[in-house]
């Protein structure tokens, strides 16, 4: 099973390794997150769906200078471990050693992930305007969607979207220490305080509980629960 793991080495514009729970799924490209998603445009492969909507609900990614470029990464070695769905990207940046651990819930429309690095990272949540299931990505019409920051505690943040007509909720939860900000209209970016950070974050149609209760898995009970049903899959055992 080891031997036929997928792997990505390069930012190759049609491929992106993906987790999912048959009802979710979310792709990303080496970074382990989907931090240039206009390299993938054109192919359509790097998206975040689940089935109540056809839409691409947003994008998760790290948010580096713009200084940055694909040509700084270098020693990229990402590998989605069929045993235990997560993806372990990594690679290195400006000399920099980075390692990211994606994962998706068994159950339930949740990302989770793990950062290592020297030096933190942020991540930014934006949200293009998507007109069908194809996954166009038009970010320049801002006037046809919107996204709200509807409640803010010490460890997570909820945000709500308007897009034609409907609307679903992005919640987001960290552990650590994080600023959130609003950089733009529905782009939001989140800086942790050190260079290793966990976060997961859910996609919700509605809420079925107050914003303030809400608690989400962490990262390493989403990872033990997607090695669980994923060891389970492989080994016949379901």
């Amino acid at each position: 099973l080891r031997r036929n793991n997928p792997v990505v080495q390069t930012f190759d514009s049609l491929v992106a390794l993906s987790v999912g729970n048959g009802e979710f799924v979310m792709s990303v490209d080496p970074t382990g997150l989907q931090t240039f998603p206009e390299r993938y445009l054109q192919s359509k492969v790097l998206v975040t769906r689940t089935e109540w909507t056809g839409r691409h609900l947003g994008c998760i990614g790290f948010e580096f200078p713009s200084t940055i470029a694909i040509e700084d990464f270098s020693n990229i070695e990402q590998k989605l471990i069929l045993n235990s769905g997560i993806i372990q990207s990594c690679y290195t940046l400006q000399g920099h050693p980075v390692s990211v651990y994606t994962v998706c819930h068994p159950e339930r429309n949740i990302v989770a992930a793990y950062v290592k690095s020297e030096l933190p990272i942020p991540v930014k949540l934006s949200f293009p305007y998507t007109k069908d299931y194809a996954g166009t990505l038009l970010w320049d019409v801002n006037q046809k969607h919107r996204t709200r920051l509807v409640s803010k505690r010490n460890n997570s943040a909820v945000l709500e979207r308007f897009i034609d007509g409907i609307n679903y909720y992005v919640v987001f939860q960290w552990q650590g220490s994080v600023c959130i900000v609003e950089k733009a209209a529905t782009y939001y970016v989140v800086t942790p305080e050190k260079g290793c950070f966990a976060f997961s974050c859910e996609f919700l149609p509605r809420f079925s509980t107050t914003f303030d209760d809400i608690v989400l898995p962490s990262f390493k009970e989403t990872a033990e629960e997607s090695a669980a049903v994923w060891g389970a899959y492989w080994s016949g055992d379901c």
